[in-house]
């Protein structure tokens, strides 16, 4: 399944969801514009990772310490699960 595909299909699934469903939409497509470029756009995304601690559960930015999606755990997330 090439990159765009599986970012549907992720954003697809979170749009289903009964949880937050629109947060985490919303975190999928902002992290899918970075995890389909790859390259500096991927590095930058895994920076920003590191600097918040970021894990798919968990993230220190603003959202994620209000126990929000945000685009850092759904990037953590897509990078996961491709693998």
């Amino acid at each position: 399944m090439d990159k765009q595909m599986f970012v549907a299909y992720h954003v697809a699934l979170a749009s289903k969801a009964d949880m937050d469903a629109k947060r985490w939409v919303t975190a999928l497509l902002k992290a899918g514009e970075a995890f389909i470029a790859g390259g500096k756009a991927e590095a930058d995304a895994f920076d920003r990772m590191a600097l918040y601690d970021t894990t798919p559960e968990a993230c220190q930015c603003d959202a994620g310490k209000h126990g929000f999606p945000c685009k850092h755990r759904a990037f953590a997330h897509l990078v996961l699960r491709s693998k």
